[in-house]
């Protein structure tokens, strides 16, 4: 085989010989060009000065790197007013000035590093005979061109985090061809406005309901229309409903512990004076936090000072009582499954705790004999007919008002039942399901009546979640008859997350650009 046929590039050399060695291929050849152009002067020269010998590094041949020694000439440039005395003799074609390799592993270096970064690359590029240091793969990844300017016409907006709860960027993605276009270093008015100011083509934008997007839209898209993301819209309904059903159970007491067991077990005195006290400390802390934030301290300032969560101190802060604890409630026991088994043995007159035990475990029970001890225990002590299961948590039964109903399972449907009994919540069921069905529909006529009857109602939570969509109304009148939304954005911010957290958080903007943006 002619080896520039394997070798289309050194079509400008006399190949002399191949030495094939275990580990690597060499590959003697000599340049066949006897003029060049002058670098500085541009003077086409057939003077030869010398020769040079230079290395450089080609694809791998099976498992044998490939390495091209080149002999190339030294030319003179005799032209009087030019300062170059001698120059060397490029292939442009075949590796760059001063490169040790050729294009073809430079693009291959170069998407090795962009799918899977520097220090991953380098190791897989190891076992391909793709020889490069870490440092090498992200300098292949940086170089990448960036793509040519293109109209854009439907772009999503959103936030990303550099480092979660210090600093933010903006990620802005093409709808249409759901391909990220550009990072920006924060998530500022300014910055945004700017970035939209250099495409004046752009005509629709989606976004979340943060203020600054908002702003930074009318300023630099005036004539884009705003689109809200349907998605961020059922969320905010959710809170909303969320503390609708705070307050509820605590007007009504409503014991709110999900443990759909048939019998369950009855606290001790001392479980109750444990249950008490730490009550009685989350009361304290839970007026603390509204204590910190009435004397002016931000959010986040008081979650550092009282030592708790972000996301706890501003369920706190929406919520005039302190809400019920929903952390550490169990959700059943082994013995569950085995409930109507054990109900059918007692009624038959069999007490024996033993007895009962070796029985379901012949049936595949491989807990300890004290918990069938505790499920005869509230047998005992619980009347014949079980009372009905208790209600759940605020938030998870925030959801069971969003959903549609036929999606829910059957006690599902009984808690639903049960939570409309609870005053207010039929009204809170009707309007959420109405909204619902209007954004995922996309029923837009269906958005002003909504509106209207929503801030009728006399549910603050609700009130204040229809006040702030009125003043959002033509973006959140796009989100119902448009077909767009920020999904393809989130799934880019999902791939950008992965790319960070493969780089350990140390990757700069550009080099996040280069690996997530499409290349030219």
């Amino acid at each position: 085989m002619n080896p520039l046929q394997v070798l289309p590039e050194v079509a400008n050399f006399d190949i002399k010989h191949v030495i094939v060695c275990a580990k690597q291929v060499v590959i003697h050849a000599h340049t066949r060009l006897q003029k060049e152009c002058c670098p500085r002067c541009k003077t086409v020269s057939t003077h030869r000065h010398s020769e040079y010998v230079r290395d450089v590094e080609d694809l791998p041949l099976g498992e044998r790197r490939v390495r091209l020694r080149l002999w190339m000439n030294r030319y003179r440039c005799y032209q009087p007013t030019c300062t170059q005395q001698t120059f060397r003799e490029q292939h442009p074609e075949l590796v760059v000035k001063w490169g040790h390799s050729t294009h073809r592993l430079a693009s291959a270096q170069q998407q090795v590093g962009r799918e899977l970064g520097g220090q991953a690359g380098a190791r897989l590029g190891s076992h391909l005979m793709l020889v490069g240091s870490p440092t090498t793969l992200l300098r292949r990844v940086r170089a990448i061109a960036p793509p040519p300017p293109t109209a854009l016409t439907v772009v999503g907006v959103d936030d990303w985090a550099v480092r979660k709860g210090k600093t933010y960027g903006t990620i802005i993605v093409d709808l249409i061809a759901r391909q990220v276009v550009a990072l920006l270093p924060d998530r500022t008015a300014e910055t945004v406005a700017t970035w939209l100011r250099a495409h004046p083509t752009i005509e629709i934008v989606t976004r979340d309901r943060a203020s600054d997007y908002i702003r930074a839209i009318q300023m630099g898209a005036p004539q884009a229309r705003q689109v809200a993301d349907r998605w961020h819209l059922l969320l905010n309904l959710r809170d909303a409903v969320e503390r609708v059903l705070l307050q509820v159970y605590a007007d009504t007491k409503a014991e709110i512990q999900y443990r759909p067991t048939a019998f369950p077990l009855t606290a001790s005195a001392r479980e109750e004076t444990v249950r008490q006290n730490h009550h009685a400390l989350r009361q304290a802390r839970f007026e603390a936090v509204h204590a910190a934030h009435a004397a002016g301290q931000s959010a986040s300032v008081v979650a550092r000072t009282c030592n708790l969560s972000r996301r706890t101190v501003d369920k706190w802060l929406k919520s005039a009582t302190l809400p019920p604890e929903t952390r550490g409630r169990k959700t059943g026991s082994k013995v569950d499954k085995f409930s109507d088994y054990l109900r059918r043995r007692w009624q038959e007159g069999c007490h024996d705790q033993s007895k009962l035990w070796r029985e379901i475990v012949a049936q595949g029970f491989d807990g300890t004999r004290s918990l069938v001890g505790r499920w005869l225990w509230a047998r005992r002590t619980q009347p014949t007919i079980p009372p009905p299961p208790p209600l759940p948590p605020a938030q998870r039964a925030a959801w069971l008002l969003c959903r549609p109903p036929d999606t829910l399972t059957a006690e599902q449907t009984a808690f639903l039942t049960r939570l409309r009994d609870l005053p207010t919540v039929d009204l809170t069921y009707a309007l959420a399901q109405r909204f619902v069905r209007l954004v995922c529909d996309r029923q837009e006529a269906d958005l002003a009546p909504w509106l209207a009857d929503a801030l009728a109602s006399t549910l603050p939570a609700l009130l204040s979640f229809a006040t702030h969509l009125r003043r959002d109304f033509d973006a959140v009148s796009a989100a119902c008859s448009l077909k767009w939304s920020n999904g393809p954005v989130e799934g880019h911010i999902n791939r950008l997350k992965m790319l960070k957290r493969q780089m350990f958080g140390r990757a700069h903007l550009d080099l996040l650009q280069s690996r997530l943006c499409p290349s030219a």
